[in-house]
């Protein structure tokens, strides 16, 4: 029989702009864990939706939402000029502020959840939030700051709007990129951590996820043979199985 899994609408709020989310979870007598799912670059919570609820299924309160500024089809505020890793993180800490605070969501299991800049910008905030008991981060684009560092290198870069991967940023995306590096923090952050990666990733090699491995201490890496940069669905199955067996395994 399936489980009956319930959807609210919420809106939380950064600084005078809104942030639209979702919070999926199951039927539940007790207070249940809750991860923060949070999409990649240029794309909006639609694309978090099925795994959201797939790992509602397993028992868990999922919250999914647009980031302010994260793309052109987010139903958030702000403008994709104004977007960088550093809002979103503020984003990020908004949303676990006002949703781990809801009736029936357990503070004492708060896990942060990523695909591809969402991975990035998950593993950053959880890097500042002692509370967050874990760290699941999909095809994380921790390449995203090498990648600002050869476009700040190319002869005639001058800070300023410019293309990526389609869509439109502004001067804060590669500056806020560039203020910190990533990998430098990962010693540091003892918090269990599992990396899911394809490998067959042509956009994030999983190099990426190798080399962060090596570096957190609590990590985890898995693979989905044959995966490329965001999961199909009958990966996103496979992806979901996995990350609940691991949250039975290390959070629960």
């Amino acid at each position: 029989m399936d489980i009956q899994i319930t959807m609210q609408p919420l809106t939380v709020y950064r600084e005078g702009l809104s942030i639209a989310g979702e919070l999926y979870a199951p039927p539940a007598s007790a207070p249940l864990p809750l991860v923060i799912l949070a999409h990649g670059f240029g794309d909006c919570m639609e694309g978090t939706r099925q795994l959201a609820r797939l790992l509602a299924g397993y028992g868990l309160a999922v919250c999914i939402f647009d980031f302010i500024g994260g793309s052109e089809c987010s139903r958030s505020g702000g403008d994709m000029t104004e977007m960088s890793v550093l809002t979103e993180a503020a984003d990020l800490m908004a949303v676990l502020d006002a949703v781990a605070a809801r009736p029936g969501i357990d503070r004492s299991r708060l896990l942060l959840m990523g695909e591809s800049q969402g991975g990035f910008v998950a593993t950053y905030t959880a890097m500042q939030r002692p509370e967050v008991c874990g760290l699941i981060a999909l095809y994380p684009a921790y390449v995203l700051q090498e990648d600002a560092r050869r476009r700040a290198a190319a002869p005639g870069y001058r800070p300023g709007a410019q293309q990526i991967m389609g869509h439109t940023v502004g001067a804060c995306y590669d500056r806020d990129a560039l203020s910190f590096d990533i990998y430098e923090r990962m010693e540091d952050y003892r918090r269990p951590v599992l990396l899911l990666h394809g490998t067959a990733d042509p956009i994030v090699p999983l190099s990426v996820s190798q080399r962060a491995a090596a570096l957190l201490p609590e990590a985890t890496l898995l693979t989905i043979p044959g995966a490329g940069h965001g999961f199909t669905p009958p990966e996103e199955v496979r992806a979901a199985a996995l990350c609940a067996d691991w949250i039975g395994q290390r959070i629960l």
